[in-house]
């Protein structure tokens, strides 16, 4: 995941603005959208990639 950014925590810290907003659907830069219920998906995505707070 480092990699993949130059700014981890700012990474983080984005990651849980968006979780927090409840959104059904997540439309990113790249890879596919998240359509229903995106916030869970958010949610597990930090927590199995160790992000959450």
């Amino acid at each position: 995941m480092v990699a993949a950014t130059p700014d981890l925590d700012q990474a983080k810290r984005s990651i849980h603005k968006v979780a927090e907003m409840n959104v059904t659907t997540l439309c990113l830069g790249h890879g596919k959208p998240l359509v229903g219920n995106a916030a869970v998906a958010i949610r597990a995505f930090a927590h199995r990639t160790g992000l959450q707070p």
